[in-house]
């Protein structure tokens, strides 16, 4: 269940322009490491969010107290609501998702052959499948028509092995399930190309096998935008015999304000991917190339079983955790994409 939400509008064929300060409903809930703070700055998780002298701060207690009292290292929460921070609170590790880890990894593998687990042995014992996610909580997770109570000895990974936690989950979701003697062992990001192709498991539908999976969009400029720019995202997934690639790729391009280049080319550019109210990542644009004309920013992500790479950017799966979980979240036709920069003003918007 996202603990981040963020409500955004845009249309694939015919784009609906507005500004990120409008028409939120619901918030985006950021936790991470203090890194700087003052009165018109803060830095979490190395990116610098723009405070004004509405912010409330408050203690792990939830009662107000004065921004001095705040220091780097310490664990906090920051609130966007309405296009601006309005929160910032102290937190526990805990209640920051601590205890997954960033990058850590099972060692599970595509085709169900494990790694060493006794619970392979014996018919009935172990089953895997694949779904989608149709209703999710804290405490219970379903796949189609199927509830399973989720424990905390279950474990919610990315498709390439990053532990995350139920947080980077959202109805919708493609995934792949572990369930160990009836109980739910392993949630596993997924495709309808990966799925679909798996011999291993329980198929989504008994419908012909999807081998690759593709969605692209353009990113059209927003409606007020401080600067003039546009840009494309892709989300590819192919899949053969049971093992899926996914590569994510981002492209906004900045033309510059009058005749100064750096003011396109020194942009510190963030992207919300949504499904309705939900927000599935917050993705890192960096700065690929620039010239006279225009300034290029991207994310290239490329993720299968096991292994990642982050040939440019990152996209953060789970707010809920420390850091930065980076990982390719299950994309599907009608989520949304929103660049904006660090004053969280819309730049460009696309509908896969």
């Amino acid at each position: 269940m996202k603990r981040s939400h963020v409500y955004l509008l845009a249309a694939f064929a015919v784009l609906i322009p507005f500004s990120l300060a409008q028409a939120r409903n619901g918030d985006v809930k950021i936790c991470g490491t203090l890194e700087s703070i003052d009165a018109s700055q803060i830095t979490l998780n190395g990116i610098s969010y723009p405070l004004d002298g509405d912010v409330e701060f408050e203690s792990e207690q939830s009662t107000p107290i004065p921004l001095s009292e705040f220091s780097p290292g310490e664990l906090v929460e920051l609130r966007i609501r309405d296009g601006r921070v309005d929160q910032v609170e102290k937190e526990s590790e805990q209640h920051c998702g601590g205890g997954g880890g960033s990058g850590s990894s099972s060692g599970s593998d595509d085709n169900g052959s494990g790694g060493g687990n006794s619970d392979d042995s014996g018919k009935g014992e172990r089953e895997r499948f694949c779904g989608t996610i149709t209703a999710l909580s804290e405490s219970s997770i379903s796949i189609g028509s199927r509830a399973f109570l989720v424990s905390s000895s279950t474990e919610f990974e990315s498709r390439s092995g990053t532990r995350l936690s139920i947080s980077a989950f959202s109805i919708g979701d493609v995934v792949k399930v572990d369930v160990r003697n009836g109980v739910l062992h392993e949630v596993e990001y997924d495709s309808s190309s990966g799925c679909r192709s798996k011999n291993s498991v329980t198929s989504i539908s008994q419908s012909p096998t999807i081998r690759r999976m593709r969605l692209k969009t353009r990113l059209q400029p927003s409606s007020g935008a401080t600067f003039d720019a546009y840009g494309s995202g892709r989300y590819e997934s192919r899949a053969k015999k049971g093992k899926a690639r996914d590569r994510l790729t981002l492209k906004v391009k900045v033309l510059p304000s009058g005749s100064d280049l750096s003011s396109s080319s020194s942009l510190q550019l963030a992207a919300y991917l949504q499904r309705g109210n939900e927000t599935l990542a917050v993705c890192e644009l960096i700065r690929d190339n620039s010239s006279d004309q225009v300034a290029e920013y991207k994310v290239d992500l490329r993720e299968r079983s096991g292994s990642f790479s982050a040939k440019k950017g990152s996209c953060d799966v789970d707010l809920a955790q420390l850091g930065i979980q980076n990982a390719i979240p299950p994309l599907r036709k009608g989520d949304t994409i929103t660049v904006v920069p660090a004053d969280l003003s819309s730049l460009v918007e696309g509908q896969f």
